[in-house]
């Protein structure tokens, strides 16, 4: 990649113009990287002097170019043009504030955007047998492996994979475990819907629900984990885990006494709310059905 810079400010806390005697060897002979030690030795004692203590603390080359350089100043780039004598003499210009700006390369923007459609085919239910997939993995990888490719096929290339990659992300994200994508609605907890590695507890097996894996996602739940293992999950979000797992246990017919107690935790206040008041009970030939919820008075214990 190429690194542009464009001017921002004219404003610079480095006064330009003061030559710095270091005398090493002949200018003619300097090495990129003797060069480059020379300016930064140069600027290091322009802003420091004498302080025992410098402001500012951070001062270093970023690059070197014939006739200027840029430099960075407690994280703000400048760029100053600079002579170098044949004696080792380095006199700096008046610098000017400048912000980096990154220029990629066709080739390297191939790249890039080649290697964001197989991250994303990755999270996504697609196959990169299907034949748009294919169509566009099979062309970047012939490019990128040429020797001299043609830069109109590159850029013609890098925006039929940008294409791709959007097309990706209207596709429904998946999980892979043990070999089978697996959508967010296999999952008991699915904190990001965009991001698989953040799904957890999984309850389907192929493509439904079963009691094996209700009982594996349970025992995560546990005090111990699962074999020891243990998942991590936000205290807000563990009341509508267990719900979930409640009611997938009920849809294939498990009894809420017969459920493993790590996911009824809640389950008695739940029970609670779904009872009503004697007094707003509607009811039957003036009958009423009572539950005893627990011994004792009411609240204002009147009966």
């Amino acid at each position: 990649s190429l690194t542009l810079y464009q001017k921002v400010s004219p404003r610079s806390p480095l006064p330009g113009g003061n030559p710095l005697a270091l005398y090493k060897e002949s200018t003619s002979e300097l090495s990129d990287e003797n060069k480059r030690s020379l300016l930064q030795t140069a600027l290091t004692d322009e802003y420091q002097l004498k302080k025992e203590t410098p402001i500012p603390s951070g001062v270093y080359v970023e690059d070197i170019f014939e006739d200027y350089l840029i430099y960075n100043v407690n994280g703000q780039a400048y760029k100053a043009s600079y002579t170098l004598a044949e004696d080792g003499t380095a006199t700096f210009g008046e610098p000017e504030k400048v912000i980096a700006q990154k220029v990629y390369e066709p080739m390297e923007a191939l790249q890039t955007k080649y290697s964001e459609v197989i991250k994303e085919a990755g999270r996504r239910n697609a196959s990169l047998d299907s034949t748009r997939l294919k169509k566009i993995v099979e062309l970047c990888q012939e490019l990128l492996s040429s020797e001299e490719p043609e830069e109109d096929k590159i850029k013609k290339a890098t925006k039929e994979a940008d294409k791709t990659l959007a097309w990706l992300k209207e596709q429904a994200a998946v999980k892979t475990e043990e070999g089978v994508q697996y959508p967010a609605s296999a999952f008991a907890y699915t904190p990001d819907l965009n991001d698989p590695t953040t799904w957890m507890l999984r309850l389907f097996e192929g493509e439904e629900v079963t009691k094996s894996q209700l009982s594996k996602a349970s025992a995560f739940l546990s005090p111990g984990g699962y074999k020891g293992q243990k998942v991590v999950i936000k205290e807000s979000d563990l009341p509508s885990v267990k719900r979930r797992i409640r009611f997938e246990y009920r849809k294939i017919g498990v009894d809420s006494n017969d459920m493993p107690k790590w996911v009824k935790e809640v389950e008695t206040r739940e029970e609670i709310r779904n009872y009503i008041p004697l007094t707003e009970a509607k009811f039957d030939k003036g009958r009423a059905t009572v539950i005893v919820i627990k011994p004792g008075f009411n609240v204002s214990e009147d009966r």
